[in-house]
């Protein structure tokens, strides 16, 4: 049997930089044909992409979209851009390394641009409704059959 390569932590979590990349707030009006039971249901979609990874850091945009089903009331669309450092290490294929320790540790790695999301949601719904939303301050991922919840 092969010995596994271990685990290597080249994701540097402290410090980190934050950059309010996009805030899109938009009012969506109640459809005046929709019937008076309907139960609006309040969503929360995010989503990540990987947009750069050299020897010296990884830059990640996490996206929280807030909205209703059926749609109505708000859609709220945010984009954080978040920059970690990455620790000197004498492998070859880094970008592979990181790119997996990222997979693993996802959610730490998301939660301080979610943490934001959260609070720019909440300032943003409690100037119409005086009473603000808070949306989940961690990811809210889409995971497959083979990821961990």
């Amino acid at each position: 049997m092969g010995k596994t390569k271990e685990y290597k932590k080249l994701i540097d979590k402290k410090p980190y930089d934050l950059e309010l990349y996009k805030v899109v707030y938009k009012t969506v009006d109640i459809p005046e044909d929709i019937p008076g039971e309907t139960v609006f249901k309040l969503k929360t979609r995010d989503n990540y992409r990987i947009l750069n990874i050299t020897e010296k850091r990884i830059e990640i945009e996490f996206k929280r979209e807030q909205y209703f089903e059926p749609k109505a009331v708000f859609e709220i669309e945010i984009s954080i851009r978040t920059k970690y450092e990455i620790k000197k290490d004498k492998e070859k294929n880094v970008s592979k390394i990181i790119e997996d320790q990222f997979k693993k540790d996802i959610d730490d790695y998301l939660r301080p641009a979610a943490i934001q999301s959260s609070i720019i949601v909440s300032n943003l719904t409690n100037i119409n409704f005086r009473t603000p939303i808070v949306s989940p301050p961690f990811p809210v991922l889409e995971r497959g059959e083979d990821e961990e919840q």
